[in-house]
């Protein structure tokens, strides 16, 4: 009986590490996809402005269009 309440003891102690990793993955998850999103969107100013300094003429092709 002891051995069952240290087997039941060890399975819960080890759900409660596998429900933390979980919980850490996913908060890692959630901050490199905002940075991603910081990085991508400053990635669109940077080429707007580089853009606008050698006067490259932005023609928007609606999608599907490119191949036609």
């Amino acid at each position: 009986m002891e051995q069952d309440l240290r087997k039941s003891l060890g399975e819960r102690l080890d759900i409660v590490d596998i429900e933390y990793d979980i919980q850490k993955m996913s908060i890692e998850l959630e901050y490199h996809k905002s940075k991603t999103a910081i990085f991508e969107e400053t990635i669109k100013e940077r080429q707007s402005w580089l853009d606008e300094q050698l006067g490259v003429v932005q023609h928007p092709i609606p999608k599907g269009e490119f191949y036609k």
